[in-house]
């Protein structure tokens, strides 16, 4: 008796998990999911912030990186002078 539950069991185990899989409404990719407007507006206000954050991301990492250089630039014009001043 209960070697035939244990078996109806196990072999409806798959068919759980696979209806679980398909049934999210929140996957897009699904096949019937629904179409939530304002939940895709929320996800394009986010990527598009997260554009944007990139963006100035980049921008302050150039403008450190030129900050940089030129102070490298300044550093070493100070030693080509401190080198030429005391050579004879």
């Amino acid at each position: 008796m209960l070697k035939p539950l244990l078996l109806i069991t196990i072999s409806a185990l798959p068919l759980c998990s696979f209806a679980d899989i398909s049934s999210n409404p929140l996957d897009p990719t699904q096949p019937g999911a629904v179409y939530n407007p304002s939940q895709k507006r929320m996800q394009d206000q986010m990527e598009m912030q997260q554009k944007t954050e990139q963006m100035k991301l980049h921008n302050e990492q150039q403008q450190q990186s030129q900050r940089i250089q030129q102070n490298i630039s300044q550093q070493q014009a100070q030693a080509k002078q401190r080198l030429s001043s005391t050579q004879p």
